[in-house]
């Protein structure tokens, strides 16, 4: 950056126009101390707006694209340090814009040190709400014919890729980027049912924002399964975006089977006339004859299923066995279930070629008894105190005076005490017959 002949890699950072004429950054004698910017960004209220391309100190030209239903914008800007913008008031306001208009801003970095100054210009452009095209069409782990353009469609127009799926993937996966966040989506799809979800917001998408909504029309060539019903997810969007959000969709599709997608687009202005539909004409390759089956597990193709699945052969698949069966020739046909846990009083049963659990509540088995000897002790005790009561207390009657002599035979008092051990004695000291 400090070579003064101006010279640099990137076309993008050749040149920018300044007070008295072009010059670029590279021409300062000094390219730190060149003026330039530290940060850089377009919002709408609170909702950020792309630039294009992303923000660098080096880069002085940028494009915006407001949706229709973004009527104003606002740009925040800060310098480096020691230097400033010339003309901060004329965009730190809120503008308006209207439709189909383009609005272009310059802010203006002055360096004192070196009385320099340079302009990052941006042009704003608001859409006219009339789009029916896509800004990015992927399908990852497939092959698309041919590659996907973000061109212009006219309202009414019909655009066709044929799509080639690995036996080794499963399902369909499309991503969606739309054009513009007010678009409205119907996507269906045949031999399948599918069932319609509700888009998740984006952390992005303010509460006044008119988000793009998605339809399914269920198809009615044939049923499948419960569990191969269309999913609907909603991501982050890619790295460096912020203004648009991703919409994915999966679609299942039968090994060596086709089945057709339609994605139809209808314009922000909610005009029905302005729409235009993406049809993709899908095709998976069937397994080869030394791998028949595909298996969910491994997520390839396998000469046989893993234990839990059985070799479905019109369909070319392993499919899984019923609920706690190990080995099974059909998903009502189980030959071997789950072992019992005799542990934790757990039985497994085969009965009618399903697996049955029973389960025995030993927990709830031991509560009983646990509260039942508590029970018992408890009656026993209110027994014995109810019972042996009285008789207790009349033996205790009983028992007192002759307490009450031991306690005075125990304790002497005196001279009585001594005159009455004088009785029980002879003359001679020995005891006499009275105290025999």
């Amino acid at each position: 950056r400090g070579n003064t002949s101006g010279n640099t890699s990137n076309s993008s950072t050749a040149s920018t126009s300044l007070l008295g004429g072009s010059q670029s950054i590279g021409s300062f004698a000094n390219a730190e101390g060149a003026p330039h910017l530290l940060f850089l960004d377009l919002r709408c209220a609170d909702r950020p707006i792309d630039l294009h391309p992303a923000f660098s100190p080096i880069h002085f030209i940028y494009s915006a694209q407001l949706d229709y239903a973004d009527s104003s914008f606002a740009i925040d800007a800060q310098p480096a340090k020691d230097m400033e913008i010339i003309n901060q008031e004329q965009f730190t306001t809120t503008q308006l814009i209207a439709p189909d208009m383009t609005i272009p801003v310059k802010i203006r970095v002055r360096a004192p040190l070196v009385n320099e100054s340079l302009d990052y210009s941006v042009n704003i452009r608001r859409l006219n709400g009339q789009d029916v095209r896509l800004r990015d069409l992927t399908l990852p782990g497939s092959q698309i014919e041919p590659a996907f353009n973000p061109e212009h469609l006219l309202p009414g127009a019909v655009k066709e890729y044929s799509v080639l799926v690995p036996a080794a993937v499963d399902r369909l996966h499309l991503t969606m980027v739309p054009y513009d966040s007010g678009q409205t989506f119907k996507v269906s799809a045949s031999r399948t049912d599918i069932q319609e979800h509700r888009r998740l917001s984006s952390v992005n998408e303010a509460s006044w924002q008119l988000p793009p909504s998605s339809k399914f029309d269920a198809g009615s060539e044939s049923e499948v399964h419960a569990r191969w019903l269309q999913e609907a997810v909603t991501t982050q969007p890619p790295s460096g975006e912020t203004q648009f959000e991703s919409l994915q969709r999966f679609f299942p599709i039968e090994v060596g089977g086709s089945r057709s997608v339609s994605v139809q687009i209808f314009a922000a202005n909610g005009n029905p006339s302005f729409n235009a539909t993406y049809k993709l004409h899908v095709t998976r390759s069937a397994c080869p004859a030394s791998k028949p089956y595909f298996a969910p597990d491994l997520q390839r193709c396998a000469m046989t299923c893993n234990e839990g699945y059985f070799p479905r052969v019109d369909s070319s698949r392993c499919e899984s066995c019923a609920a706690h069966c190990i080995n099974c020739v059909s998903w009502d046909n189980c030959r071997v279930c789950e072992p019992s846990e005799w542990r934790i009083l757990r039985f497994v049963r085969n009965v009618g070629g399903y697996c049955h659990v029973l389960y025995i509540p030993w927990h709830r088995i031991l509560a009983i008894l646990a509260s039942t000897v508590v029970a018992l002790a408890v009656c026993c005790c209110c027994a014995a105190s109810c019972c042996g009561g009285p008789v207790g207390r009349a033996r205790q009657k009983k028992r007192l005076p002759w307490r009450a002599d031991l306690r005075r035979l125990e304790e002497p008092d005196g001279d009585t005490d001594y005159e009455q051990s004088q009785r029980l004695l002879d003359i001679d000291g020995r005891p006499s017959a009275y105290g025999e």
